[in-house]
């Protein structure tokens, strides 16, 4: 049940992607995009209905915590983890990525411990920080170890194009994703 939940809103967040990315064969013909680079597919087919510079890097922001949910998933699927495993808010997580940072937040309290299940509600939907940090260093023991297993796991699922330094999207030298790489993330998020 709770697991069904997590998923779900998942699927919202990867759904909300595709909608952006687009879906329609015949609004894809007259459509034109400012963005600097885009990709439009059929989701269920695979066919791409729109392309504009899908292959060039750039930075993911909070894309990037598409990745940290797609690492958390594949995790919770092998039983590696369980909803209910309670996760440390560190101070670092705290001022970073809390409340005292200005950014996307959770409002979790520093030195407090959160289950898994309310931080990966917090990620997907207040896009919070805090959540994927903590994520990363339960799962992992740091961000610069969760950022590998990000790494890791993207190679697997075929993202060709991608690196991960953070687990946030926060602006790191050397993080990059493209297009291309972020369908081919979504999409199984958003159907499985």
């Amino acid at each position: 049940m709770y697991r069904l939940s997590c998923r779900a809103l998942a699927r919202l967040a990867a759904a909300i992607l595709l909608l952006v990315a687009g879906s329609a064969t015949a609004f894809s013909q007259q459509f034109e995009s400012r963005a600097p680079y885009a990709l439009m597919i059929d989701a269920e087919t695979g066919t791409v209905l729109y392309a504009k510079e899908p292959d060039t890097p750039f930075p993911p922001a909070s894309l990037a915590k598409l990745m940290t949910m797609e690492v958390a998933f594949h995790a919770l699927a092998a039983n590696k983890i369980s909803l209910t495993d309670m996760f440390y808010i560190s101070d670092d997580t705290w001022r970073r990525g809390g409340a005292p940072s200005g950014g996307s937040t959770m409002f979790a309290e520093a030195r407090s411990s959160v289950p898994l299940e309310d931080l990966i509600k917090g990620v997907i939907v207040q896009s919070a920080n805090d959540g994927a940090m903590a994520i990363a260093e339960g799962m992992a023991g740091s961000q610069a170890d969760f950022a590998r297993l990000m790494n890791q796991r993207a190679q697997a699922i075929g993202l060709e194009n991608s690196a991960f330094v953070n687990p946030t999207g926060l602006p790191e030298e050397g993080q990059q994703v493209t297009a291309r790489d972020l369908i081919r993330l979504a999409v199984p998020l958003w159907t499985e």
